[in-house]
């Protein structure tokens, strides 16, 4: 297992004006632009870079010398790069994570902040979410660059109307996939990664399946979360190499699509078959679970998936994976078969 986890830095410069978010396209040619006939109130302006509410601002007029830009923008870097996580995986080994620039963002910024200024518009502030495309992940043993990675599997699941102790299982399970990267041939458990179901890992008593019934037990609905993953990587083309439906239909998912799991009986593992590594991020908010898998553009080679399932009864069904190229259906498989018994 590797998870990256990101505490944001405080704002390095107060922004005291009003923010106007604007697009910055890139151009193919810096423009000649002519300083002498730009509004001087214009100049006086901030350039302000945002992740996730934090902010790092830079006056316009220090850019004439990209010398300024440059001490700007390592800076920022050097703040990311301080914000290293080390997690061991299912091996033992301990892996470290962290963000950094795009490797043309500075030059991608110039031209658009060049074009903006040519265009001599009034603007308060010109401010770039640095979350849009302008980040890459990289691993500091490996030194593994994830630009150019393409969100290809997801599934969302609602778990409105859970108990408190439901909410707080599934919010934490969910947790402990985000920003998880999965290897090259790493095959990963669904069990082990979410940690034993105890009170001493965050977990609280909540309603479990177990002999046709629902029953209290510590650790109730992290199986919504298992079978969340499971859609998600079924859409994004892992190979998932063990998978269980429950003993009774669940109510957030389409019958054939859950996977249940109890530690030390039943789990639900997948492998990562694709030659660059695989990102999941996981998020809970709205009583929405969301689990996206990020794969690189180069691995997939125009391919992209649908797993979906038909009910062949009313207590069972068959699931399947339809693999599109370049948008066209080029297969569909059978995946599974699953039945259940009614609820007592």
């Amino acid at each position: 297992m590797k998870k990256l986890v990101f505490k944001w830095i405080k704002t390095m410069a107060a922004v005291g004006l009003c923010v106007v978010c604007i697009s910055i396209s890139a151009m193919a040619a810096e423009p000649n632009i002519d300083i002498s006939t730009v509004d001087p109130a214009w100049m006086n302006q901030q350039l302000v870079l945002t992740v996730d509410g934090a902010a790092w601002a830079l006056g316009v007029n220090t850019l004439a010398d990209t010398t300024s830009l440059d001490i700007f923008l390592n800076g920022i870097n050097t703040q990311l790069a301080a914000q290293v996580y080390e997690v061991p995986d299912t091996n033992g080994n301990v892996q470290k994570l962290y963000y950094q620039l795009n490797d043309d963002f500075r030059t991608w910024l110039i031209s658009g902040l060049q074009a903006r200024l040519a265009q001599n518009t009034d603007i308060s502030t010109i401010t770039v979410n640095l979350m849009e495309n302008h980040l890459k992940i990289v691993n500091v043993n490996t030194g593994l660059n994830l630009t150019g990675y393409l969100q290809v599997g997801g599934c969302e699941t609602s778990y409105e109307g859970s108990s408190k102790n439901r909410c707080n299982n599934v919010e934490i399970a969910t947790a402990r996939f985000n920003n998880f990267v999965v290897e090259p041939g790493m095959v990963v458990s669904v069990s082990n990664t979410i940690l034993s179901r105890t009170r001493a890992n965050g977990y609280l008593e909540a309603g479990a399946y177990e002999n046709g019934e629902t029953v209290p037990a510590v650790g109730g609905g992290i199986c919504q979360v298992s079978s969340t993953i499971y859609n998600a990587v079924m859409n994004a083309g892992l190979t998932v190499i063990e998978r269980h439906p429950h003993s009774m239909p669940v109510h957030y998912l389409p019958l054939g699509q859950d996977a249940v799991i109890s530690e030390g009986a039943m789990d639900m593992q997948f492998r990562n078959d694709y030659n660059t590594p695989v990102v999941i991020q996981t998020k809970t908010a709205d009583h929405k679970l969301t689990v996206l898998i990020y794969v690189n553009a180069e691995s997939l080679q125009g391919r992209s998936y649908k797993f979906w399932s038909e009910k062949t009864s009313s207590l069972s069904a068959t699931s399947y994976l339809t693999t599109y190229i370049n948008g066209v259906e080029a297969q569909t498989v059978k995946v599974a078969n699953s039945k259940y018994k009614p609820h007592n």
